[in-house]
């Protein structure tokens, strides 16, 4: 009975954070990019700058490329 009720528990708790989570990626961000992104191209890398139309703090990451 006991076991029974602490399986019952985590099994609640599991789909609780499960839910959580995808209530946090459903949330949309309110920010976009304002004119046009400045690209440079160099011998081993390219830079990409731009402006957003709110504060942004966070990674950019090309898609497919990122680890």
């Amino acid at each position: 009975s006991a076991l029974l009720a602490t399986n019952s528990m985590i099994c609640r708790s599991v789909l609780l954070a499960f839910g959580l989570i995808a209530l946090a990626a459903a949330i949309p961000v309110d920010n976009g990019v304002e004119g046009e992104p400045e690209i440079e191209c160099g011998p081993t890398s390219v830079t990409v700058n731009f402006n957003t139309r709110n504060q942004f703090e966070g990674h950019v990451y090309v898609k497919g490329l990122y680890d």
